[in-house]
């Protein structure tokens, strides 16, 4: 089954004559002008026209939007793309998509599954459900990351972690 990856968000317009902002989430932000970019249901398709930097997003241009009333329209509107559109990661790096159901182990011992990928400012978190106990962050780092292999992450939970979260 394809899932479908947020990419980026139409956040603004700029401008009467129908310009957008948008925000990139995606590394490359180049992947917003991929001719696979749809809103969340899938049922409408964006072919964006370039993208130009504008303060910590981009403006662009978008087919059939030519003034400033279709393009309010278009606020707030999220970008996917499937996941089988990405491009192929290199050697020991992960798309955020695929570590969410993967499961979480320390010293071999099961700790828990990754639900959710967020960064809220400063880092990649992991979010950790377990059984039986509250949820958790672990920090995406070289420190507590120790391996992602056949669908485990193999991880060192920094000392007084999950005590934070008791």
């Amino acid at each position: 089954m394809s899932k479908k990856i947020c990419i980026g968000e139409i956040s603004n317009v700029h401008g009467v004559k129908g310009q957008l902002v948008v925000r990139s989430f995606a590394e490359n932000p180049e992947l917003l002008l991929s001719d696979h970019v749809t809103d969340e249901k899938g049922t409408r398709a964006f072919h964006f026209d370039g993208l130009k930097p504008h303060k910590n997003a981009y403006l662009t241009w978008l087919e059939g939007v030519d003034n400033r009333e279709d393009a309010e329209k278009l606020k707030r509107t999220k970008l996917y793309i499937e996941r089988e559109h990405l491009p192929e990661v290199e050697e020991g790096e992960i798309y955020h998509v695929d570590m969410i159901g993967m499961m979480v182990h320390e010293n071999e011992k099961e700790i828990g599954k990754v639900i959710a990928v967020q960064n809220f400012g400063a880092s990649d978190l992991l979010e950790i459900q377990r059984q039986g106990a509250k949820n958790f962050y672990l920090p995406y780092t070289a420190d507590t990351i120790l391996n992602v292999q056949d669908n485990v992450i193999s991880v060192a939970i920094p000392n007084g972690l999950l005590e934070l979260y008791d």
